[in-house]
């Protein structure tokens, strides 16, 4: 299997540059939106946990709030105008498949230049030149989404105190895993 160029995965009449450049600078954008939301409710998290005014003493006996509930924002440190971490990827996720839907609705303008695509040697160029570029920033859009929690999982295990960390901490992000990406909703938190 060759590496096919940029211009060969996108529309014949247009270039995949302008494309590729504007999604990698809303994902850059998306994940500074998403380290600011998480970043406050963090501090706010850490603030309830340290006694007030004297940062470096640990409040006896308080527990610190759950990864699942950070990233969600669905815990006690949340309310309505709350953003979810990870929300803004989902709105990043949706302009690819609407860009897939754009490229494959090209097709049919004009010429219809889908019959020539599907009377072409190579079948599958229709869909190469439609779907290639939207699935390739899907699958960059969802590594970014991975190595962004596996980042703020590790910043949470750096900063929370030993002694304030509750346990199974993974085990409730992946109870809570519908959570991580819907806005603030009431629910009964255990």
């Amino acid at each position: 299997m060759r590496l096919r160029k940029l211009h060969e995965l996108v529309p014949p009449w247009t270039d995949g540059k302008p494309f590729l450049f504007s999604y990698l600078a809303l994902l850059a954008l998306c994940l500074a939106i998403s380290a600011y939301n998480y970043g406050g409710m963090l501090s706010l998290a850490l603030s309830q946990v340290h006694v007030y005014g004297q940062p470096d003493v640990v409040d006896p006996g308080s527990r610190m709030t759950d990864f699942a509930d950070l990233v969600g924002i669905q815990g006690a440190v949340s309310n309505f105008f709350s953003h979810p971490a990870l929300f803004p990827f989902l709105l990043l996720l949706g302009a690819a498949a609407a860009l897939a839907a754009v490229n494959r609705l090209s097709f049919l303008r004009g010429s219809r230049s889908d019959y020539l695509l599907r009377r072409l040697p190579d079948r599958r160029e229709l869909a190469r030149r439609a779907y290639a570029l939207p699935l390739l920033l899907i699958l960059a859009t969802l590594g970014t989404m991975v190595l962004a929690l596996a980042v703020y999982y590790a910043v949470y295990l750096a900063l929370t105190p030993p002694e304030c960390l509750q346990p199974n901490q993974l085990g409730k992000l992946w109870d809570n895993f519908g959570y991580l990406f819907t806005p603030y909703y009431e629910r009964w938190l255990p």
